[in-house]
């Protein structure tokens, strides 16, 4: 009946462990069962577990006591130094503001406060852009004393001195390479003879010529007597060299009218009288104010194509300054063709000049050696 039990508690176990059991004798004292070579005495069958994939638990760390102290000194310092930041782009941003929307300054002059530059009573020398960046400048706007005059001047000789040193490059560089260095004319450059002509003058009156359909110019008389008077010798001189010009002289009244004709009839024979009188004349006192025309004589062009008008000259009437200032209105406007004005190109253009240089040098007429070669 006891061995009946045994066999029974052993079929018992294999079914709810699924193992083989193997009884295993050791002495009777000391008897243990072994169940796939995994069975410890001391856990037992339950406390089970695989030693090859025993997970071994880490201590945790134990927590270190910071240190407070520390860190509130490194935030203190931190926030020093934004604090440091923050007041420099403030004193940046300042000057910014200042120097892109200054704010009036209030200043005292003669006792009383004013306005910076608000009128002439409350003026003080403006000093800005780069000249602040010159010291010998600075000082002597802000007092012209003869030593600071002496030693600003002593500067801007130095200063000159450079800048003309790198003028002079330009002829230097146009001589040598033509118009590979530099495809606008130049207006150092010229080719004269001993007599002084000068090519370029008949360049600029051709080109001016040129633009006699797109001009018409009006001349002003009336508001100043003296100039008016004196010039109407230039003004004899401007409409015979440019006799394909259209002119209209415009007076203020009958008064400065009649002294113009009494002036050209004491100085001028009847076959220069016959030309300046084949010009149109009109008194018009009204056209003064629609050219704002404030003092006489001046030259108005009137630009056809463009239908505006742009003063030339004012006071006396010289030729140069009403040549000067068409091409100045030209090259403002994007009308001037360069390659008319190109004097290393064109001199050879005018026979004359060839004919002049070679009579005037030589004495000979160079003229008739080109004919000959020609044939």
């Amino acid at each position: 009946m006891k061995k009946k039990v045994i066999l029974l508690s052993i079929l018992s176990f294999n079914l709810l462990y699924g193992s083989s059991v193997e009884i295993v004798k050791t002495n009777e004292s000391n008897t243990y069962n072994q169940v796939d070579d995994n069975y410890n005495d001391k856990q037992g069958f339950a406390f089970y577990h695989d030693q090859k994939k025993q997970t071994v638990l880490k201590k945790k760390p134990e927590s270190k006591v910071c240190d407070c102290n520390k860190i509130l000194e490194k935030l203190s310092s931190i926030e020093e130094e934004n604090k440091k930041q923050t007041n420099i782009q403030q004193e940046i941003l300042e000057l910014i503001k200042q120097e892109l929307h200054p704010k009036p300054e209030i200043i005292t002059v003669d006792g009383k406060e004013c306005i910076k530059n608000s009128s002439a009573e409350c003026y003080k020398m403006v000093i800005g852009g780069k000249m602040k960046e010159i010291p010998a400048f600075v000082k002597w706007m802000e007092n012209p004393s003869m030593q600071n005059t002496v030693n600003y001047l002593q500067w801007q000789s130095k200063h000159f001195k450079e800048i003309f040193k790198r003028g002079d490059s330009f002829p230097l560089a146009v001589t040598q390479f033509g118009e590979t260095a530099y495809p606008l004319p130049s207006k150092h450059i010229g080719h004269t003879n001993l007599t002084g002509f000068n090519i370029k003058k008949k360049m600029v009156k051709d080109l001016i010529t040129s633009l006699k359909d797109d001009f018409k110019y009006l001349v002003f008389f009336g508001l100043n007597k003296d100039l008016d008077m004196v010039s109407t010798i230039t003004l004899v001189k401007l409409i015979r060299k440019y006799q394909d010009l259209d002119f209209t002289i415009v007076f203020k009244d009958t008064s400065s009218k009649n002294l113009f004709d009494d002036t050209i009839n004491s100085i001028y024979a009847k076959s220069i009288k016959d030309i300046i009188y084949a010009e149109k004349y009109v008194v018009d006192s009204e056209a003064f104010n629609k050219y704002n025309i404030y003092t006489s004589p001046s030259i108005v062009a009137i630009d056809i194509k463009e239908k505006k008008a742009q003063t030339l000259c004012t006071g006396k009437i010289q030729i140069g300054y009403f040549e000067q200032f068409i091409q100045t209105y030209l090259e403002y406007n994007d009308k001037l063709d360069y390659s008319k004005l190109r004097t290393y190109k064109n001199w050879d253009q005018d026979v004359n000049y060839r004919e002049s240089y070679f009579k005037n040098t030589l004495g000979i007429k160079i003229n008739k050696i080109v004919e000959m070669e020609s044939k």
